[in-house]
Order: C-alpha cells, then sequence, then structure tokens
C-alpha cells in the first residue's frame, strides 16, 4: 500500500505466528503482534488481536482501538462493524455513524445499505437514518436506482424512496446490472427490464 506522500509501500510481513508492518520489505514499522490481517481495501487494512479488530490506515495508525469482534471492508467510505452480536457502520475517521443496533447489515452501495433487526430489513442512510422502514424478509443492493425486496415471500423491486416499482411476483430476484435484472419465477429463469417487461434470455 503506497503512502501518499511517499513512494513508500506499507506491507504486511509475518514472524513467527504474529504479523507487523514494514516498508518496502526493508525498514519495519510495526512489529509482529497480531493475530490476523486482511488484505488492504481503501488504503485501510483490517488487523486482528486476541479476537478483537480494528481498522489501520496507510501510515500504520490504528483508526480505532482494537474493540470490534467482526470488521468488514469498507465500501463507500463506511465497514460494517459488529460488537456483542450487534452491527453498525463505522467511517474512515473511526466515528460510528450508524449505531450498532442491527441484527445485521449489508455494505454501502451508493446512498443507503440494508440493515435486518428482528429478521426485519429496510435501509439506512449515511447518516444513520432508517430511510426505508424495516418491513421486508430479504432485500438485495440498490444498483441503478432499484432494490430487489422480498415482502410475504415474494421478490419485487423498490427505488430509492421506497416505493414500489415491480410487483411482488417473482421466486427471486437480483440486483439490475446495464439495465436488466435477473429474475426466477416458477423454476424458471428471465430477465426484466427496468419496467418490468420479462425477456426469457438476454
Amino acid at each position: 500500500m503506497t503512502n501518499s506522500n511517499s513512494n513508500d509501500v506499507l506491507t504486511p510481513y509475518q514472524k513467527g505466528d504474529k504479523w507487523g508492518f514494514r516498508i518496502n520489505e526493508e525498514e519495519v514499522v510495526i512489529e509482529p503482534k497480531y493475530d490476523e490481517i486482511k488484505d488492504f481495501s481503501d488504503d485501510f487494512v483490517r488487523v486482528g488481536y486476541n479476537d478483537k479488530w480494528c481498522l489501520m490506515d496507510v501510515f500504520g495508525e490504528e483508526v480505532i482501538s482494537l474493540k470490534y469482534d467482526k470488521i468488514w471492508p469498507l465500501s463507500e467510505g463506511f465497514a460494517p462493524v459488529e460488537l456483542h452480536d450487534k452491527w453498525g457502520y463505522i467511517d474512515e475517521a473511526g466515528n460510528e455513524t450508524v449505531s450498532l443496533n442491527y441484527d445485521g447489515v449489508l455494505p454501502f452501495m451508493g446512498s443507503m445499505a440494508g440493515v435486518v433487526l428482528d429478521e426485519k430489513w429496510g435501509f439506512v442512510d449515511k447518516l444513520g437514518r432508517e430511510v426505508i422502514s424495516l418491513q421486508y424478509e430479504g432485500v438485495w443492493f440498490f444498483s441503478e436506482g432499484f432494490a430487489a425486496v422480498k415482502l410475504d415471500d415474494k421478490w419485487g423491486y423498490i427505488d430509492e424512496t421506497g416505493a414500489v416499482v415491480i410487483p411482488f411476483i417473482y421466486d427471486n430476484g437480483y440486483s439490475f446490472e446495464s439495465g436488466f435484472a435477473e429474475v426466477i419465477m416458477n423454476g424458471k429463469h428471465g430477465y426484466i427490464d427496468r419496467t418490468g417487461e420479462l425477456f426469457e434470455e438476454l
């Protein structure tokens, strides 16, 4: 990982069963002390010690203390974190932007992320507001302005205001890509466009 103020590259290395960091495979910056290190993502790396996790920046500084039980990679500048079986989000500075109130979360894609509490899914924004209420049995990411959501055991699609744009008639539905989304109905696969028109194949 490149330090933005120099040509130095911070890389992990292992000594025994511990991990540390050095620059250009020569100068030791952090002596091996971590139990586990994940890959760099968006100029941050997740490091673990004694079953606790934190984020480290490109300079080798821990953004937050080792406190979380789990941390997922940053997405859109926010990382899902878990502590005591509850999930929320932190930003790149380590601030808890979405309180750890949820049973599960999805990474941010665009301006919103899916969250679940008591088996009901909805969406929060980056300020932690529940912008689409927790009412669904399942959700996918927002993509191209639409998200697949499950209600009464059927999948349909909503827009970013929460309005239903494609009715709940599918056995499964997936995110839109290049104007189309894969759906399953009565065991058959097909594709729909943004109007809901069904195509057997693309």
